[in-house]
């Protein structure tokens, strides 16, 4: 100074927000009984302040809450009316820092985005209007490709959708009712579901501790979309099963009846059945040494067998030896 005096002047340096980073460029809300989640990030990590101001373009589509964790920030958005609004996201520390993010509220919300319908099947789509209750809402349908799945009952916000050929295409709802006029999509997948499935046997007997083979002889139509099948035994304390692919090894381990059933996964009601009956005779079975004019005693036990009735026929294969 003139008079020779010295003042000391402090200079504080604070580092400012640089720059803010958003998960998402673009939110997509349907209906009003929701929310989204938008994480922004501010950078660098050691800024003095991660304050933030956000604004809305159209305060009357969508409200938010911010939850602050250090240099991040989780901004809940909750829907109001349908419509966009833009989000400007801005460091308070006024150096410049900003994001924004889109936001489209869709009055229509349908009961599924991603739809699996068999050929020859139908599945049912619904739309709601979330934000227009009070009047009536008339609700168009269009599809993309009519060749792979088709639409009926068009008229209202209920429609039945039918499976012809397998592959894709996208089903659209649109809302035109003067005021509001959104749209949704629907993806649909058409598969070719199992019609019939044929054994090898629909009967087979075997002896208790034998072992008989039975196989998939054909799975129809050849381009069914999953050919995977579930292979199942009525009572497993009378045959045990073993799967190999398309062929299972039955053994006989009690006398009496169940059933092998074989069902196609897909889970549209495609099933084959082999009846098995194990029959139990006692002594062995295989092999009997027999001397020349003594007899050997074999016996059938039929108390297995609970609707038994008849007689039980015997047979050699060469009466000139036994």
């Amino acid at each position: 100074s003139p008079n020779g005096e010295s003042e000391e002047l402090k200079i504080e340096v604070k580092q400012q927000v640089t720059g803010i980073t958003l998960n998402k460029a673009e939110i997509v809300i349907y209906g009003r009984d929701t929310y989204s989640e938008l994480v922004a990030e501010m950078m660098p990590a050691n800024a003095a302040s991660f304050d933030l101001d956000i604004a809305h373009s159209n305060k009357w589509v969508a409200t938010h809450k911010v939850q602050m964790n250090g240099n991040k920030a989780t901004i809940i958005i909750y829907p109001q009316s349908a419509g966009e609004d833009v989000l400007t996201i801005s460091a308070k520390d006024g150096q410049g820092a900003v994001a924004t993010c889109k936001i489209i509220v869709k009055d229509l919300v349908l009961s599924s985005t991603d739809l699996t319908v068999y050929a020859g099947k139908t599945e049912t789509l619904n739309a709601v209007a979330h934000w227009t209750e009070d009047k009536a809402v008339s609700v168009n349908w269009s599809v993309d490709n009519a060749n792979i799945a088709s639409i009926n009952k068009t008229n209202g916000s209920e429609i039945d959708v039918v499976g012809h050929e397998v592959g894709t295409t996208v089903i659209t709802a649109t809302t035109t009712d003067g005021t509001i006029n959104t749209s949704v999509k629907c993806n649909v997948t058409v598969k070719q579901a199992v019609n019939t499935i044929t054994l090898s046997d629909s009967d087979i007997v075997l002896d208790v501790n034998r072992s008989k083979t039975l196989s998939i002889v054909s799975i129809v139509p050849a381009n069914a979309t999953d050919k995977s099948v579930s292979w199942t035994v009525g009572d497993s304390s009378i045959v045990k099963l073993s799967v190999n692919g398309d062929t299972a090894t039955l053994i006989g381990l009690r006398a009496g009846k169940t059933a092998i059933t074989v069902t196609a996964k897909d889970g549209q009601g495609a099933s084959a059945t082999c009846n098995v009956t194990v029959s139990s005779v006692s002594g062995d079975t295989t092999n009997v040494l027999l001397y020349v004019d003594k007899t050997y005693e074999l016996s059938f036990d039929t108390k297995a067998f609970t609707d038994w009735s008849g007689n039980v026929t015997w047979k050699t294969s060469d009466s000139a030896t036994v």
